[in-house]
């Protein structure tokens, strides 16, 4: 029982942990779009 629970809240601990990341890598990559275009 504890084993699957861990397993779960690892599970969704990671799912979690991927969204934030890709969420902020295009937030970034949405900043540096705006800078160069702004220096162009």
């Amino acid at each position: 029982m504890t084993e699957e629970r861990t397993e779960c809240l690892t599970l969704k601990g990671l799912s979690v942990f991927l969204v934030v990341l890709v969420q902020t890598c295009s937030a970034s990559i949405r900043l540096d779009r705006r800078r160069h275009s702004d220096e162009l």
